[in-house]
């Protein structure tokens, strides 16, 4: 079940009830590099660089929005995912130019 997103199983963790959103976290992050064998990751100096950079005010607001986000694996931006939102039936005053998703899916640009 789901769609191989950690965010994403945080969340339902979280909002289920399950276990709060800073267990759900810990749970797709330091728990589970440590089951995968890997090394404890901190942002301070002598860490590899592992970064996760989600848009979100606090740990749940970052659950809700992780739709967006930035990768950086070994110091190197990996991913960069971004959501748009689009209204229908609204009327502009003047064409925004917002970026749009390319119908496959993938990096418009």
């Amino acid at each position: 079940m789901g769609r191989g997103d950690p965010l994403e199983a945080a969340f339902l963790l979280a909002s289920h009830g399950e276990v709060s959103p800073e267990q759900a976290y810990e749970a797709v992050s330091t728990r589970a590099r440590a089951a995968m064998g890997l090394p404890e990751v901190r942002v301070e100096a002598g860490f590899p660089a592992e970064l996760l950079a989600v848009r979100g005010a606090g740990t749940a607001g970052v659950l809700s929005l992780g739709y967006s986000r930035l990768v950086v694996h070994r110091g190197r931006v990996v991913a960069r995912t971004s959501a748009v939102r689009e209204y229908g039936d609204v009327q502009a005053t003047a064409p925004l130019d917002l970026p749009r998703q390319s119908p496959r899916g993938g990096d418009p640009s």
